[in-house]
């Protein structure tokens, strides 16, 4: 395939340019490519500026919340510490319960061969108003 010539890609009523003419012409579109290139350089530098000062900004919060997490985790171990001593303390009171419970049978049970024995070593108690 033939490419179509500059005469045949420009309008009829336009000559054809000179060298000189289309060496400015390119001049001219390089430089604005430069200006264009140059504003997105500075758009980057600008960008990059805020993303350095978003990861410092980051980086504070992160340390903040790393030492909140480190007194978090002393304040959870030492509530872990309180409910493990709370537990043992409960389940040793479960065992005092359980003796009183034992021991309260027992003594009740004293009691009662206790007063069997007065009643048959001194007699029982007449009614009042039997005698």
């Amino acid at each position: 395939m033939n490419e179509p010539s500059d005469s045949d890609r420009m309008p009829m009523d336009r000559h054809p340019m000179t060298i000189g003419e289309r060496r400015d012409a390119q001049v001219k579109a390089l430089e604005e490519l430069c200006e264009l290139l140059t504003l997105q350089m500075a758009e980057l530098a600008i960008g990059q500026q805020a993303g350095e000062k978003s990861r410092l900004e980051l980086k504070e919060q992160l340390t903040g919340f790393e030492g909140k997490l480190a007194e978090n985790t002393a304040v959870t171990g030492e509530i872990l510490e309180i409910m493990s001593a709370a537990k043992m303390g409960f389940k040793v009171l479960g065992w005092v319960g359980t003796f009183v419970k034992w021991g309260g049978g027992v003594a009740a049970g004293f009691v009662a061969l206790w007063a069997l024995w007065q009643a048959i070593k001194h007699g029982t108690p007449y009614p009042p108003g039997d005698n």
